[in-house]
């Protein structure tokens, strides 16, 4: 019976894998933990154990998660349009207008595959389908905080040219260590350059 299910999980990867890269999917599959609601104290921790700030750190509203579905928040054309949902672990690049520059999510495959994160601001590639009708107000608009507390970061949304927004989830196992550690370079690597980081938890 434990191999039939087996069996059954892996012609579920084959079928659904995002990434179209299987074998290394099946690896990384076993780094997988269960989902499970972080609180804004256990997510920051985690930041700080792999040496990201948590300044301008936040959460996904819970109510509001299923909207990153929808086609004003949905970054991944193709899934829109073949009722996709949206992925957990993305990365958001937008001018200070709030308008799109770049974006990736793990279902595009691995950042290193696309260079991506090798200029600044993020490579454009023109036959990934991105969404570029999203919006920074409306990412905002996803996340739990006081109306305050909004204003304050809008207002720090002013003083820089770019805006950078990580979508990360602990529970993903290796992609969201490899998206953390990749992300961390980057932002590191271009710290002269005018980039706010706003890292977004879709543990919920």
């Amino acid at each position: 019976m434990k191999h039939k299910y087996a069996v059954l999980l892996i012609i579920m990867i084959v079928l659904q894998s995002c990434s179209g890269r299987l074998l290394i999917d099946l690896v990384h599959l076993r780094t997988l933990k269960k989902k499970s609601h972080k609180t804004m104290a256990s997510a920051n921790l985690f930041l700080s154990k792999n040496k990201i700030d948590t300044l301008f750190s936040y959460q996904i509203d819970k109510e509001l998660k299923d909207s990153m579905h929808l086609a004003n928040y949905n970054l991944n054309l193709y899934k829109l349009e073949h009722g996709g949902k949206a992925a957990v672990l993305q990365l958001r690049m937008y001018n200070n207008k709030g308008n799109l520059v770049g974006g990736w999510e793990n279902c595009y495959g691995d950042l290193k595959y696309f260079n991506l994160l090798d200029s600044f601001p993020l490579k454009k590639i023109e036959h990934i389908p991105v969404n570029k009708k999203i919006k920074l107000s409306r990412d905002l608009d996803l996340l739990i905080f006081s109306e305050n507390e909004r204003r304050m970061l809008e207002d720090e949304i002013k003083k820089y040219n770019f805006i950078l927004i990580m979508y990360w989830a602990e529970w993903t196992g290796w992609w969201n260590r490899d998206l953390i550690k990749r992300t961390r370079a980057y932002t590191e690597e271009y710290k002269s350059k005018s980039l706010l980081f706003i890292k977004v938890n879709t543990d919920i």
